[in-house]
């Protein structure tokens, strides 16, 4: 549950042990105001009781914030380095370029389509052996193309299985890190 309170930089990578530090330093620092005050409050014994019980409330509230800082280990912050890596491969997974090549693949089946409709007829009609020969290498070519689009359809379908099996592993870990 601690995961979602690291940040991350651009790039992915953790930089939580330098805001978990600045953060300790920070309490550290309002603890050490807090603790002069209570202090100075005793010594000039000018506070009242209750200002001296709001002041050690306050020392005892960052002392467990400090505590629960420490707990911040190098587990967490790994656990949140994979979650990293999880969603960024949930992203390229449907990112643009999967889509893009899909979207071209439909497309040029399109083309062809429309292609073979409006010069397959000519061609073949024709009765001229040199356009028979352009028919016959035409439609070989549209073939050789459909064949290479299915080709990398099932490039791109097993690329997208590798990245879930990836991805279900990386899972299964970071649940047995937080299990720990």
């Amino acid at each position: 549950e601690d995961v979602h309170l690291l940040s991350y930089t651009e790039d992915g990578k953790g930089k939580a042990v330098d805001d978990k530090e600045a953060k300790k330093q920070k309490l550290r620092d309002e603890m050490n105001k807090l603790k002069s005050q209570l202090e100075t409050a005793q010594e000039k014994k000018k506070a009242t009781k209750e200002e001296v019980d709001g002041l050690k409330e306050q020392k005892n509230t960052l002392q467990c914030e400090v505590d629960s800082m420490r707990q911040i280990t190098d587990k967490d912050i790994l656990i949140a380095d994979l979650w990293s890596v999880i969603l960024s491969l949930e992203t390229e997974a449907e990112g643009a370029g999967l889509s893009t090549l899909e979207n071209v693949s439909k497309d040029l089946e399109e083309q062809m389509g429309r292609m073979r409709e409006i010069v397959g007829p000519v061609l073949a009609g024709a009765g001229n052996p040199m356009l028979e020969e352009f028919s016959k290498t035409f439609q070989k070519t549209l073939d050789e193309m459909r064949m290479r689009m299915r080709e990398d359809a099932k490039l791109l379908e097993a690329s997208k299985t590798h990245r879930q099996i990836l991805k279900d592993s990386l899972l299964t870990a970071v649940k047995a890190l937080e299990a720990q």
